[in-house]
């Protein structure tokens, strides 16, 4: 067989030459069983062979020929997971797989020839966090499958958002649309007061790292990644920062929460920002003061009406007008 009967696709193509000739010898490997006219396509390890009588492809190892998906499907093409939104993925590490279609349907199989998700939905399968999004071929709604090829989201979505191993699902409702959490088994994280077997559906629900906000009525609930309250009582507003929880009572009242232990800056000020990597900037009335990250006071109230930050500390001003330089420590700082 020559050269003009089959087609090498190098991942690299800086590595072309040399993985033309590795392409050359693995086409002839006794195992792939090739006839005339039969076309071959290399993915790196993998081979996929297009027979010419039947049109139909099959799936190889490269290396040594042996057959992981044989010859019955309509296409098969190597993807690799989806790697643009990576910042919100647990799992780092980039998985491929393999799409494949027989009359118009699509499914996914793994490298080893196991199917992943059952051919039966559109092209466009894609992985993200090892989790398969499919889109029906009826109406365009969306599920979810997870790498051992198990369903974890029926396929009944208008929407369907990944984001640090918490699944965003929206569904349109009688009147209106609603957003649903659910971990990564496919259970659901939220459920209506009293009513276990109803799943609570939020106007908006955004994923961090280490918590989950969602919005109702114009009122925000904070949660762990688990479904279990981090402040009791539903707020005006809700800032997540990494070490503690900026929260807006029903009063326009801000405090201060950790992530464990519970309030650490009660509801009795104007505004609350955070100040630096490891401070709280907080107004009271017409003044400003400054705590650390546990609520301990640094700047104290009542003095200062102005308090902002510099490249080693910050300045305050006074009532009266007058600046103040502080370097900043832990629980104190110290004016220079």
């Amino acid at each position: 067989m020559g050269d003009s009967d089959f087609i090498f696709s190098p991942e690299n193509s800086q590595d072309a030459s040399s993985f033309r000739n590795k392409a050359v010898s693995f086409v002839y490997h006794s195992s792939f069983n090739l006839r005339d006219k039969d076309i071959v396509t290399i993915y790196s390890d993998y081979a996929v062979i297009t027979r010419h009588d039947t049109g139909k492809m099959g799936l190889y190892r490269a290396d040594n020929g042996l057959p992981i998906l044989y010859d019955f499907f309509d296409t098969i093409e190597l993807r690799h997971s989806d790697t643009r939104k990576k910042r919100y993925a647990e799992s780092s590490g980039e998985e491929l797989f393999f799409e494949v279609s027989i009359g118009g349907l699509y499914g996914a199989y793994s490298k080893y020839g196991l199917q992943l998700v059952p051919i039966k939905y559109k092209k466009g399968i894609t992985l993200f966090d090892n989790l398969f999004l499919v889109t029906s071929t009826e109406n365009g709604s969306l599920g979810v499958y997870d790498y051992k090829g198990r369903m974890v989201l029926p396929v009944e979505y208008k929407h369907v958002l990944i984001q640090h191993g918490v699944i965003i699902g929206e569904k349109r409702g009688k009147y209106e649309s609603k957003l649903y959490a659910f971990n990564r088994y496919g259970q659901c994280l939220f459920k209506e007061p009293f009513r276990d077997d109803v799943d609570k559906g939020y106007d908006q629900i955004i994923v961090y790292e280490n918590s989950i906000v969602a919005r109702e009525n114009g009122l925000e609930e904070i949660f762990t990644k688990e479904g279990s309250q981090l402040i009791a009582k539903k707020m005006r507003s809700i800032i997540v920062e990494k070490n503690y929880i900026i929260a807006e009572d029903e009063n326009s009242k801000w405090g201060v929460y950790d992530y464990e232990n519970g309030i650490i800056l009660q509801h009795e000020f104007d505004r609350i920002t955070s100040f630096g990597k490891s401070y709280i900037k907080a107004r009271y009335g017409k003044t400003e003061c400054l705590f650390y990250k546990d609520g301990q006071t640094v700047i104290g109230r009542g003095k200062y009406r102005k308090i902002t930050e510099t490249k080693h500390g910050a300045i305050a001003y006074t009532l009266g007008g007058n600046k103040e330089t502080f370097e900043l420590r832990m629980y104190m700082a110290i004016s220079k």
